[in-house]
């Protein structure tokens, strides 16, 4: 594995003699999370490693397993990537795509395969692990209602840079401004073979992970499907790896992305310490966001219009159905039976989702003018795809007639 040793030393003597009077500063929880952390982090690296070498001895076929046309979810956080990707993660016979579990407990096949037989076990011994499971669901992660999950909900494959030490999700566990590895501008600041390096990881991981359902499933075609608002920055890097991709760009209002972005940045940072203001690095996500906004559509731009939509998110959670649709239509992605099923039954949930993720500018310290200052471009360059998006509006109520009169008259 490509791990980042240097980065991970660096953090912790950090971390341990310079967090004074930082968002990180060493106060009795951060303490206990960095005892955890500095035990456990080692450990899993070197169990993943073995389990790796394993693989690559067990089940060489997952070496040639191809990755034919993958969908990545991407754009800022807190756009409704969450909803789309477990909307369409419940056409298993179409998509495969990882859950909680299999993202940090079982990244290898040997592992799922340790995992599996376990469950067999506990199945005949009348479920008592599946129960505790369940018990330590309900008081651990069913609380956060700023990211609902769970260990059989499909999640953002981000976690798996993380094992390496080459993701965003470091700097939720280290919070230091990340000047240093520069992962939120991946294309742009992360060397050529360094960046090869990293993709050829991921890859190897997805390649896992479409093996295993394949042998599961009798080996037939299934499309990867990721949601990670973290890929954003890393679209060059998708396409060198996956020359096929497929991308669903989702976008929101700034108004409404940045107060509920950094309301979750603010869980996550204080879940493991006690930062000195209730929002912080408010200027270094503010210029992540801008860039997760413009840099995305500039790639994507040069590529065949085949391969990318834009979503917007008002369009997502006022009309699933047809926006679900329209998406299929330009990526060419099969209405399966399943996903059709799927499609068909979203009334009602897209809207609760909206309710439930709703911030108010003045919660985060912010202002509705701030933002127009800070924004300018990102206002600039959404208003071009809301005027280029008014064709794609007309067609999508002329589709939603004609489906509409297709259920009332088949013939």
């Amino acid at each position: 594995m490509v791990f980042n040793h240097r980065l991970y030393i660096r953090l912790i003597a950090r971390s341990l003699f310079r967090s004074r009077r930082t968002h990180a500063r060493l106060t009795p929880r951060r303490l206990r999370f960095l005892s955890f952390f500095t035990l456990l982090y080692p450990l899993l690296e070197l169990g993943l490693g073995l389990c790796f070498l394993l693989d690559d001895l067990l089940y060489p076929g997952f070496r040639k397993q191809r990755i034919e046309r993958p969908l990545f979810i991407i754009g800022n956080y807190r756009s409704g990537s969450t909803f789309l990707h477990r909307v369409l993660a419940e056409d298993t016979r179409s998509f495969a795509t990882l859950r909680t579990w299999e993202i940090y407990l079982a990244p290898s096949i040997v592992q799922r395969k340790i995992l599996r037989g376990i469950g067999a076990v506990d199945r005949m011994l009348g479920g008592p692990l599946h129960r505790f499971t369940d018990r330590w669901e309900n008081r651990v992660l069913r609380p956060v209602e700023i990211h609902r999950t769970g260990l059989r909900q499909p999640e953002e494959d981000e976690g798996l840079f993380f094992y390496i030490g080459y993701s965003l999700f470091v700097w939720f566990f280290f919070p230091f401004v990340p000047t240093d590895e520069p992962f939120h501008l991946f294309d742009r600041r992360i060397s050529g073979p360094r960046r090869r390096r990293i993709m050829r990881f991921y890859r190897g991981c997805i390649q896992r992970h479409v093996y295993y359902h394949g042998m599961r499933q009798g080996r037939r075609p299934l499309v990867y499907l990721a949601k990670n608002p973290a890929l954003s920055p890393r679209v060059d890097a998708l396409l060198e790896t996956f020359p096929d991709a497929r991308f669903i760009y989702l976008y929101r209002r700034p108004e409404e992305t940045l107060p509920s972005t950094l309301s979750w940045l603010s869980f996550c940072w204080s879940f493991f310490g006690d930062p000195l203001d209730r929002y912080p690095f408010r200027g270094f996500v503010t210029e992540l966001t801008k860039q997760w906004y413009l840099y995305p559509l500039e790639r994507l731009e040069s590529v065949d219009e085949r391969q990318w939509a834009v979503v917007r998110f008002e369009d997502l959670v006022q009309s699933p159905e047809q926006t679900l649709r329209l998406v299929c239509r330009r990526l060419d992605i099969p209405l399966s039976e399943g996903l059709e099923r799927v499609i068909g039954g979203l009334a009602g949930r897209s809207e609760r989702y909206r309710n439930h993720h709703s911030y108010a500018l003045e919660d985060a310290g912010l202002t509705r003018e701030r933002l127009r200052e800070e924004y300018r471009e990102v206002y600039r360059e959404l208003a071009r795809l809301e005027s280029n998006d008014t064709e794609t509006r007309e067609t999508r109520e002329t589709d939603a007639r004609c489906h509409t009169l297709s259920r009332l008259d088949p013939t």
